[in-house]
């Protein structure tokens, strides 16, 4: 099970990841390259000396060059913003704060300005309102937008509240198009994918909405599945890659394919490295119980869940995954609160 990401955020009795408890958002995006010269990007420190030119037009014109050519300009514009010209001063901090906002050369004016009151927000309803207003607006790179945005609230709680929109307005359609059509369509199906990846994006440290999904779908077939499990566990690898030596990663993305019953070799070997990183952590341990389980040692589990127990005597959820494990049954969900079927 995951620890760290369900103190923070839900009152469940084992600790197991369950961070979001939103749904998902369906919507499709294209990454668009910037338009950057190769003359440009050549001629940065030629552009940042123009930023002080005589005519207007010149000043305009390499300021917009400048933005255009992306993060290869920062450190020359670093430089630029303590220039003992004004109008040099001015247009580099101009260029540096939009890179800073992540706004691009690309995006219709009426998203810049969205993106701009985003940061300027005193309160997390208003940033909730104009991810609304994004999620609404055409011809906008929302994966990747909403992904930035996300990156500068690191609390897992304040993303929540932030991103909800994005499955108020999103998987509630999508959701319920699917339960009305089971099994689901490959058109329906695909959609639920574009959604929980958008989803995901904002929110990665959320396991529950994929695993409720991969048990839900699984009841139509392993194929139905399968693209939620995969997609779910790039996105943990993802988040391993950047810090190989987390416990918690380790053990979420064990965690993920013990349940999804699938790629089980990979998952005892993160959810090994998660105990040898935290050997007393009993959620970690309870994972490598449940991959055991999946795994057909039931004798492993046994002894291993009889470790959480006496690591953590109060907790009813490691006696019904005791039980669980009596029974032999490993199709049988384990008994988390936070696997609660649409």
């Amino acid at each position: 099970m995951t620890e760290s990401t369900t103190k923070r955020i839900t009152s469940v009795r084992k600790r197991r990841a369950s961070e979001g408890r939103y749904g998902l958002l369906s919507v499709v995006f294209v990454i668009a390259a910037q338009a950057t010269s190769l003359s440009a990007t050549n001629d940065i420190p030629a552009l940042v000396a123009q930023l002080g030119a005589a005519k207007h037009r010149e000043r305009e014109h390499a300021e917009h060059q400048l933005w255009l050519c992306g993060e290869s300009a920062r450190p020359f514009l670093e430089q630029a913003a303590q220039s003992a010209d004004p109008e040099v001063r001015q247009r580099a901090r101009a260029v540096l704060e939009k890179f800073d906002l992540g706004l691009r050369p690309d995006m219709p004016d009426s998203v810049q300005q969205l993106i701009r009151r985003f940061h300027q927000c005193d309160s997390d309803e208003c940033r909730r309102l104009i991810v609304s207003s994004l999620l609404q607006t055409p011809s906008v790179e929302t994966k990747t937008l909403l992904a930035q945005l996300a990156q500068r609230l690191p609390s897992v709680e304040q993303r929540i509240v932030v991103f909800a929109p994005v499955g108020e307005l999103m998987l509630g359609q999508v959701l319920e198009s699917v339960a009305a059509d089971m099994p689901p369509r490959d058109e329906k199906l695909a959609a639920l994918i574009e959604g929980l990846d958008l989803y995901l994006a904002v929110v990665p440290e959320d396991l529950t909405t994929p695993l409720n999904l991969v048990v839900w779908l699984r009841e139509h077939g392993e194929d139905r599945a399968r693209p939620v499990v995969e997609l779910a566990a790039r996105v943990q690898q993802q988040r391993l890659e950047r810090a190989p030596d987390s416990a918690e990663l380790h053990n979420n993305l064990a965690w993920l394919l013990a349940v999804s019953r699938v790629r089980l070799d990979e998952a005892l070997h993160h959810a090994q490295r998660a105990v040898e990183l935290e050997p007393r952590q009993p959620a970690y341990l309870d994972t490598l119980a449940e991959v055991h389980f999946q795994r057909g040692d039931r004798q492993k589990a046994l002894e291993l869940i009889a470790r959480c127990i006496e690591l953590d005597p109060e907790s009813t959820y490691f006696r019904d995954q005791e039980q669980r494990f009596r029974d032999g049954k490993p199709e049988t969900p384990p008994p988390d609160p936070e696997l609660v079927l649409p």
